[in-house]
């Protein structure tokens, strides 16, 4: 699956679908862990973000992927866009 999407991905073809249809839908991968998740996400080969400034605890639990909020609910998250 990794190689298959880095394939695609090096000459563009992912990017170029994306763009003509707005919305790419994976269906069936072999994605059982959070660190099968990181591996597919890395595959497109964009540049990963940098969390700077945010209120909650978000542990990495594999390159790149964390959860939503590992805050006890007593944390008062105010309406906000995503900080990333």
């Amino acid at each position: 699956m990794i190689s298959t999407v880095e394939s695609l991905q090096s000459n563009n073809t992912l990017t170029r679908k994306l763009a003509e249809h707005g919305a790419l839908l994976f269906r069936d991968l072999p994605i059982h862990s959070a660190e099968d998740f990181s591996k597919f996400g890395h595959a497109f080969g964009s540049k990963p973000y940098e969390v700077v400034g945010t209120v909650i605890d978000r542990p990495e639990i594999a390159p790149n992927v964390v959860p939503a909020n590992e805050a006890p609910k007593e944390v008062l998250i105010y309406n906000h866009g995503e900080s990333p």
